[in-house]
């Protein structure tokens, strides 16, 4: 019978290209040492992350929140310049901003993939503390506060009632909602 392991690297980049997320990545690079090393052989994980960035619909608008990102770390880094607020002329003009809107994914540079796939992980990390049961009861009761202490209660216990937010968990028929 044969493996996944059989398949030239060729083909093993193939699969990895055509990955739905960078999650999928990542687990299919750590399932052993070869696909390890093809995932992190030369040029191969940025021009992996690319492909899936670029197809993942999940991902459709982080090449124009990089565009905006950078445009505002230019304008910002302008406070440190002058004294006092920097010149209009400084500021992101209207062209750039619509141009930001209009890109395509064949404009997705080497540091906007790191920036996306940095992103990502901080997301998933932020996901998970959120969906933990203990840090989602004391998000709850911080954040219903009333002026009526019985209302502030009846959102906790509402929210509490509903349980944690669905594990997305992937299997062979794509991507299923069970509960934590």
């Amino acid at each position: 019978m044969s493996s996944i392991l059989d398949l030239p690297s060729e083909l093993l980049l193939l699969i990895f290209e055509n990955l739905d997320d960078l999650d999928d990545v990542l687990h299919l690079g750590r399932a052993c040492r070869q696909l390890y090393n093809c995932l992190d052989g030369g040029q191969n994980r940025l021009r992996i992350y690319k492909s899936v960035i670029a197809r993942a619909a999940h991902h459709q608008y982080d090449i124009q929140l990089c565009y905006l990102i950078e445009a505002n770390q230019r304008y910002t880094s302008n406070y440190l310049t002058f004294q006092d607020e920097p010149p209009a002329s400084c500021r992101p003009q209207g062209q750039f901003l619509s141009k930001s809107f209009q890109v395509l994914t064949s404009d997705l540079q080497d540091e906007f993939v790191w920036s996306i796939s940095t992103r990502w992980q901080g997301l998933r990390l932020l996901r998970d503390l959120y969906r933990h049961p203990a840090i989602q009861s004391a998000y709850s009761c911080s954040s219903l506060r009333y002026r009526d202490e019985y209302l502030s209660e009846q959102g906790v216990e509402m929210l509490r009632r509903e349980g944690s937010l669905p594990h997305l968990e992937a299997n062979s028929l794509g991507v299923s909602l069970v509960p934590v």
